[in-house]
């Protein structure tokens, strides 16, 4: 069999930034890489040196100030980096992103983010909830005016006969 020669994942962190794609995805990625080219095999040593260079030089300083000046292993490594960058981000963000996505020419619904309705509709109340008390803050009401956020809605779905 012909060996098969295929680039590395894009640098999962190359500036100080936001990750331009969430860690999970990108440590799926770079896994899917070394199975393949046929990597599965190497030392640890080796397995960490290519994560490293595929970090960015960003991801390596992270790296660097999480192992607080020991090395650790591969697998200790993908643990610090996962517990960094996977940890809950602040709602707030995530709503701003939420307000932000438009779905792409050619993008089916399938194709978004794993977004559930439920959460869609949790965040479709709180947005509403949030309009609602910007809107009396900007007419000068007092904060007691606001509506409080309703508990999500339960949806259910039943089969028809077809």
């Amino acid at each position: 069999m012909a060996d098969i020669a295929l680039p590395p994942p894009a640098p999962f962190l190359a500036l100080p930034v936001e990750p331009p794609i969430p860690w999970n995805r990108w440590l799926q990625s770079f896994e899917t890489f070394i199975l393949a080219v046929g990597l599965t095999g190497m030392s640890a040593a080796r397995k960490k040196a290519l994560l490293l260079h595929c970090l960015g030089v960003e991801g390596q300083r992270v790296l660097g100030a999480l192992e607080s000046g020991t090395t650790s292993n591969y697998d200790t490594a993908v643990e610090l980096l996962t517990a960094h960058f996977a940890a809950p981000q602040s709602v707030l963000l995530q709503r701003f992103l939420f307000r932000q996505r438009h779905q792409l020419p050619g993008e089916s619904v399938q194709q978004t983010d794993d977004l559930s309705l439920s959460r869609a509709i949790t965040i479709a109340v709180r947005i509403e909830s949030a309009a609602a008390c910007a809107s009396a803050l900007t007419k000068q009401q007092i904060i007691a005016d606001c509506p409080a956020p309703s508990p999500s809605p339960t949806i259910s779905v039943t089969a028809q006969p077809g």
